[in-house]
């Protein structure tokens, strides 16, 4: 199935969410320090097989349990699939149950606004996890107990570009765009106006905004992105934060993440 759709549309992001226990190690040695239902022997998928032999994308297992929850508890899980991803090309992305966030038929554990916000801070001592994933769309957008919104505050108070797959990241990248102006506004703020200079129109453009002219490096640095907007030919947005003096700069994304070389940088007048 890998094979026939990448070779359909290769640039697509080719990968699973499954069951969060592989196996359990008084099953295996190699398996999680869990007591719970296998993938491996229950479902009859190899998930860490699949990581190591290199036919996954990305891998996003569903690790759908509070931390200390017996018998599969969240922080012994995760430093178990970060060692599995470890030195693959595999991405590891966690799934998250927002779905039991403030549900009263789960755990008092669940009922827990930073339950959550939690597991985000954990994740940050293993930098093998490049996101998560919500399950599901639904139970984000209700904000039971406020959960999603305590994660939120915590955790996703700047932009992020979504990380290349490995796979693709020798592919050719978009063109470079032209910044045509950065200039304020009468209701505040600076509006800039990037514009695509390749055949194919941007998936996305990135916006950094410097307080100096910016250097190579300095793009390196996520706290310089201020905004990720929808592709198009060109694009106008409006830095609510912008002053005068701010230099602004465009960077162009592919479908497959790929970032385009900054353009040519604009002073805010």
């Amino acid at each position: 199935m890998q094979q026939r759709v990448l070779a359909e549309k290769p640039e697509i992001a080719w990968g699973i969410s499954p069951s969060g226990i592989w196996r359990n190690r008084g099953t295996d040695p190699l398996g999680s320090e869990t007591n719970g239902g296998q993938s491996y022997d229950n479902l009859h998928a190899d998930t860490r097989g699949w990581v190591k032999k290199g036919w996954l994308d990305y891998i996003a297992p569903q690790l759908y349990w509070y931390i200390g929850q017996p018998p599969a508890d969240y922080s012994k899980l995760v430093p178990w699939w970060s060692d599995v991803a470890s030195g693959t090309n595999t991405l590891l992305w966690i799934g998250q149950a927002a779905y039991k966030a403030g549900d009263p038929a789960q755990a008092p554990e669940w009922q827990v606004p930073g339950e959550l916000s939690r597991h985000l801070t954990l994740n940050r001592e293993h930098p093998e996890i490049g996101g998560d994933i919500w399950y599901n769309a639904n139970d984000v957008k209700v904000d039971r107990i406020g959960s999603v919104s305590t994660a939120v505050n915590d955790h996703y108070q700047r932009p992020a570009l979504a990380p290349v797959l490995p796979r693709l990241a020798g592919g050719e990248p978009p063109r470079r765009p032209v910044l045509a102006y950065a200039k304020r506004v009468h209701s505040g703020g600076v509006e800039v106006r990037a514009v695509a200079t390749g055949r194919d129109e941007p998936f996305l453009f990135a916006i950094f905004r410097f307080d100096r002219h910016a250097g190579p490096g300095d793009f390196a640095d996520a706290r310089n992105l201020v905004a990720v907007v929808p592709g198009d030919r060109q694009i106008r947005w409006t830095d609510p934060d912008g002053r005068r003096g701010h230099h602004y700069y465009a960077v162009a994304v592919d479908r497959a993440n790929r970032t385009s070389r900054p353009s040519n940088g604009f002073r805010a007048i």
